[in-house]
């Protein structure tokens, strides 16, 4: 069984290589002949159990310190990526309403243009078959050769 953490430094508590073994010998020097252990040899067998379970736990506690760093760490993460939404969504919402804004303008803007060609049209006359390049020096009788061709001669 390997007890350890994400980090590692697992201990292998099956391959420990470290731990003293009782040898066979002396456990059958301190085993009675009706099959129960001694005092001494139950002792020796707790004191090998104890240091191993105080390797564990000194463990243990190294990596449970190293998991409470790995969760300070992330929490200030959080933090600080919330203080960077709760901006973006204030910017996001002022730039929807500037969107709105303008395109309302471009609608007013798109209907004046509209009135102001209309208004420009009004006042002017389209002449077909009129000739495009004439070079007059007076405009007045121009036109007036202009309409009689165009009309026909008034009577």
């Amino acid at each position: 069984m390997v007890i350890g953490g994400p980090g590692g430094g697992g201990v292998d508590l099956e391959r420990d290589t470290d731990r003293t073994e009782i040898p066979p010998e002396a456990q059958m020097e301190h085993t009675e002949i009706d099959g129960t252990v001694t005092h001494s040899f139950l002792e020796a067998l707790f004191g090998l159990l104890w240091e191993d379970l105080q390797t564990v736990k000194q463990e243990l506690s190294q990596e449970l310190r190293a998991v409470q760093r790995d969760l300070v760490e992330i929490g200030d993460h959080v933090f600080t990526l919330d203080d960077n939404t709760s901006g973006r969504d204030e910017q996001l919402k002022n730039l929807q309403q500037e969107v709105i804004h303008l395109k309302e303008q471009q609608i007013d803007m798109q209907a004046h243009t509209e009135a102001l060609e209309n208004r420009l049209q009004r006042n002017n006359i389209c002449i077909r078959s009129a000739p495009t390049a004439a070079e007059v020096e007076d405009i007045n009788s121009y036109v007036k050769v202009l309409f009689v061709q165009i009309m026909g001669p008034s009577t």
